[in-house]
């Protein structure tokens, strides 16, 4: 089980009128998605005057949550193979290469390999761009390659509780109140909070304020457990005769595991 941020919920009181206030939570558990890259192109002609570095273009490549490795750019002529490990994206992870023959048009097949990884929330968009400059004039960047990739969401689960607020009204001693949590998405959640006894929310610890769920809802673990197949969960707030006006709350976490 992996645990995620969270106050989820918190519930207030004031002289017995009765605010439950939450923020809309969302929870995510995600991996990575690799997805393995070997495109092959055949670039323009151009005039190679000498010496010359291929690089990947770094702009293309903007969210910090998508990165790189293993990637190799091959460059293949007639009697003229260069591989260049990337490192880095940009000019800064190129080294300088030779021309076979300076001052020659010539007509290269470029070959991109390696892995990006996508740890994002959701399937991304790419641009694969291989450039090149030569030291003659280092201001003028050529391309050469020049690919589309679309990356698979890494997600494994996600739930959405809500509503922002929630509102009991105005309550009185010695009456119920009915509330729902709604549930969307698909992971397990465990909703827990140390005024928690046997699945009864206590507010501000007092029996007299109590909040509980169908039995369904309650676990061994000594909380209100939900997933995608329970869905919402439903809340009724008992309000004891003998409760006092004043400020109740409660604070609840709410913790995420994927099935």
């Amino acid at each position: 089980m992996k645990r995620l941020f969270i106050t989820a919920l918190w519930v207030v009181f004031i002289n017995l009128i009765a605010v439950t206030s939450t923020q809309a939570v969302e929870m995510f558990i995600g991996g990575e998605s690799s997805t393995p890259i070997n495109e092959e192109q055949l670039a323009k002609e151009f005039l190679l005057t000498g010496d010359f570095t291929l690089f990947l273009n770094k702009k293309l490549i903007r969210d910090q949550c998508i990165s790189i490795k293993s990637f190799i750019i091959t460059w293949t002529m007639p009697n003229d193979i260069k591989t260049v490990y990337i490192q880095k994206l940009g000019r800064e992870g190129s080294h300088w290469k030779s021309a076979v023959k300076p001052n020659t048009r010539v007509q290269p097949r470029i070959k991109v390999t390696g892995i990006v990884t996508n740890r994002c929330k959701s399937p991304q968009k790419i641009s694969l761009e291989v450039l090149l400059f030569m030291r003659s004039d280092p201001n003028d960047e050529k391309r050469l390659f020049l690919k589309e990739i679309l990356l698979p969401s890494p997600e494994i689960c996600s739930v959405r509780l809500t509503p922002d607020v929630i509102s009991f009204g105005t309550i009185s001693a010695g009456q119920n109140y009915y509330e729902y949590i709604n549930y969307e998405g698909n992971g397990d959640v465990a909703i827990s909070s140390p005024f928690m006894k046997n699945g009864r929310l206590l507010l501000n610890n007092d029996p007299t304020m109590e909040i509980s769920v169908p039995s369904t809802f309650n676990s061994t673990n000594n909380s209100w457990e939900t997933s995608q197949h329970q869905g919402g969960i439903p809340l009724t707030l008992k309000v004891d005769k003998a409760a006092k006006a004043g400020n109740y709350k409660a604070h609840l976490t709410a913790t995420l595991s994927c099935p």
